[in-house]
């Protein structure tokens, strides 16, 4: 694998998905291309969790980085009024993936939950 895209769009077509990646994503709506149109916030997402993957238990740059960006949109996303089904993947998809993150996947999680049960989202 040479980019988190390509392990991303591997980990979709070999069928090897986590269960992690299973209880967020609905196959025939979550596209790689319509999740890059429709949300930034959850694209970074999916490209932390791709360069988790590609370099395994190694930390790299680009993990760093895509972290500390995946992170500043979170922020930007939680204290807006208005949520939306992507903002909760992102949340979710961080929160499964929070393990080498220095375990805050609870407070991650939470966030999610929220997002559902105080802005009307639909609860499926």
């Amino acid at each position: 694998m040479s980019s988190p895209v390509g392990a991303f769009q591997e980990a979709r077509s070999s069928g090897n998905t986590d269960t992690r990646e299973q209880a967020v994503f609905d196959p025939s709506v979550d596209t790689f291309e319509s999740i890059k149109q429709r949300s930034p916030f959850l694209f970074c997402s999916l490209l932390m969790v791709g360069a988790k993957v590609r370099d395994g238990p190694t930390v790299s740059d680009l993990q760093d980085q895509l972290l500390h960006e995946a992170t500043e949109l979170a922020k930007d996303r939680v204290f807006e009024s208005k949520g939306r089904v992507e903002d909760v993947q992102a949340l979710l998809l961080l929160a499964g993936w929070s393990h080498s993150m220095g375990g805050v996947g609870w407070l991650t999680a939470g966030h999610a939950i929220r997002f559902v049960y105080f802005r009307t989202l639909p609860m499926t």
